[in-house]
């Protein structure tokens, strides 16, 4: 893909092609990039089997919904993330970090009542999503030339 980017008054009457990615492309090199890095592969892995878990039962769905009024905390679905949606990982962590209290009360009522589930917490791996706010809804102003 390719913008189309014309030449002005003096310049070569050649319009400039820059060459631009596809995103869904390159949120597949940073998902591999990820993976190269075991901590980070690791702990986005972690918070992503707990959100899909937790957004595939409708019964976990529904405690989440009920600890988030417990703790005052607006209840929003979890984000799962997409392998080619742009951005997709970072509000996946967005929406974890947003829900963190929340779901840590719901994994800590888990365990109490589920001795399999004793290492099942989110912990740490909040803290991914917060260098990265920033980007959030980030936009490619470079692409809109006038």
């Amino acid at each position: 893909m390719g913008v189309l980017i014309a030449g002005g008054e003096g310049r070569s009457s050649q319009p400039k092609v820059i060459q631009v990615r596809c995103l869904a492309h390159v949120q597949l090199a940073v998902r591999e990039g990820m993976k190269a890095c075991p901590l980070m592969d690791d702990s986005v892995g972690r918070i992503r089997d707990i959100l899909k878990k937790i957004s595939d039962s409708p019964s976990l769905l529904e405690a989440l919904q009920e600890v988030c009024a417990a703790v005052s905390i607006k209840f929003v679905s979890p984000e799962l993330d997409c392998v080619t949606r742009w951005n997709s990982t970072l509000t996946m962590l967005a929406s974890a970090r947003e829900l963190q209290k929340a779901i840590e009360e719901l994994l800590r009522r888990i365990r109490e009542h589920h001795e399999g589930y004793r290492d099942l917490s989110i912990g740490h791996t909040h803290r991914l999503a917060s260098p990265f706010q920033s980007l959030r809804g980030v936009t490619w102003p470079s692409l809109r030339r006038s």
